[in-house]
């Protein structure tokens, strides 16, 4: 699996993806692009974002809300574009944190990933720093309720 981010400058995009596909020698392996834009898919397999609990989002303090506001929409329109152009979807990041220990952020995101009109790929946790699980005990629990221990 490859993951790209998309930088601010398209010249500096198709370097850093022309570097990531050429050593891609099998069909099996995956590229996600994060962040879709409509003339950016090029030959990716699939699409992906990332989305966190952040600290900037904190005006709202409702947690369910905090993710329907601010996460949902963006997941949304990522999964309706991969599955508009038959590309598998990926959440490439994604976390609590910054906002505390928020089991309704797991809840909803484990939600979400069941509910795909897209097929989903993968997902990944960031679990680092501020977005650190081993802060988050009710975080953990209901990750390990929606995915297991992995």
């Amino acid at each position: 699996m490859f993951s790209l981010q998309q930088p601010r400058h398209t010249s500096t995009l198709l370097i850093g993806y022309a570097q990531t596909v050429n050593p891609v020698k099998s069909p099996s392996d995956l590229l996600a692009w994060s962040t879709p834009t409509s003339g950016a898919i090029w030959r990716t397999s699939g699409i992906g974002i990332d989305t966190y609990d952040q600290g900037w989002m904190n005006s709202v303090t409702d947690p369910l809300a905090r993710f329907n506001q601010f996460s949902l929409p963006g997941l949304q329109a990522a999964v309706q574009f991969a599955a508009a152009h038959g590309k598998q979807f990926a959440v490439c990041e994604w976390g609590v944190g910054e906002n505390g220990d928020n089991l309704v952020f797991v809840q909803q995101m484990a939600a979400f990933l069941a509910s795909c009109p897209a097929p989903v790929v993968y997902h990944g946790y960031y679990d680092v720093a501020d977005f650190d699980l081993q802060n988050s005990p009710q975080a953990v629990a209901a990750f390990i309720t929606a995915f297991g221990r992995g």
